[in-house]
């Protein structure tokens, strides 16, 4: 089942810039494990939701986001 994520809860949540996060996503949208729905051609206001793959993934980015800046 897909999990729905806000780009502003992904950004909290990841601590990454908007453009970084972006960037992020649309990875995970290539590989079929993201889809963004925008809210009035914005991707800044985006709902993304994303596959367990997609959500597995997003939190190992979380985790080594968390890791480098502790570092």
């Amino acid at each position: 089942m897909a999990v729905a994520w806000t780009t502003a809860e992904l950004e909290r949540r990841t601590g990454l810039c908007f453009e970084r996060l972006n960037v992020e996503l649309r990875t995970l949208s290539r590989k079929g494990w993201a889809t963004g729905h925008k809210a009035n051609h914005r991707y800044d206001r985006a709902t993304w939701e994303l596959t367990p793959a997609g959500k597995a993934e997003a939190e190992q980015i979380i985790r080594s986001e968390a890791i480098a800046r502790s570092a």
